[in-house]
């Protein structure tokens, strides 16, 4: 409750690796808890918080290749499958009448809603940052940075590391929400591209 408290104080301040920190330390530290204190820590309004800085951040496109894919892994860590035949924590929630998987014939939770949001606003991160052009060609013609540069400063494109974390993401989240087929397809391109850069731990993410 005091760290709660704290992330509450410091919301207004913190930024896109602030908030992706903060999503990755609470799937660790709820990572083998009880179903319960999963529960109402899922459903507390400081996650809700944080679910709407998320949300809002990759709106603004404040979120680059590296931070995008570690808020993919820490977001399918809070609610993806797990391994092992172990139930998510959205399945536990689903059961328990919080998060519930599409499909299903109660009506969805305002934290369901709130996740499918912030899943959208992720692939939209993603998707920006799959199709971001390098900073030549962000240049006009007198080597200045163009106007929508300015605006909208292009990000680097994820490497094998973010690519393999992203593809291990997606598969724990596959019973909640599977991106586009543009983006799908997308990030297969790119994981062709850099298959060579994989090491054996991104291939077995991938895979």
């Amino acid at each position: 409750q005091d760290i709660f408290q704290i992330v509450i104080e410091c919301a207004p301040h913190c930024d896109s690796i602030n908030t992706t920190a903060a999503f990755q330390r609470l799937a660790k530290l709820l990572e083998g808890r009880a179903s319960p204190e999963r529960r109402q820590a899922l459903e507390s309004p400081v996650f809700s918080l944080l679910v709407q800085l998320m949300t809002e951040q990759c709106a603004r496109g404040s979120f680059n290749p590296q931070s995008t894919a570690n808020a993919w892994w820490a977001v399918s860590k809070l609610f993806g499958q797990g391994g092992g035949g172990r139930p998510s924590a959205s399945i536990e929630l689903g059961s328990c009448g919080g998060l519930l998987h599409e499909g299903s014939s109660r009506a969805p939770s305002a934290l369901h809603a709130a996740l499918q949001r912030l899943l959208e606003a992720l692939e939209g991160a993603l998707a920006s940052c799959l199709t971001s052009r390098a900073s030549e060609e962000s240049k006009n013609q007198h080597g200045q940075p163009s106007s929508a540069a300015s605006k909208h400063p292009p990000h680097q494109r994820p490497n094998a590391q973010a690519i393999s974390s992203t593809w291990y993401a997606w598969g724990r989240l596959a019973s909640l929400r599977l991106p586009s087929a543009s983006v799908r397809a997308a990030l297969w391109e790119r994981s062709w591209e850099l298959a060579w850069e994989l090491d054996a731990q991104g291939v077995a993410n991938v895979l």
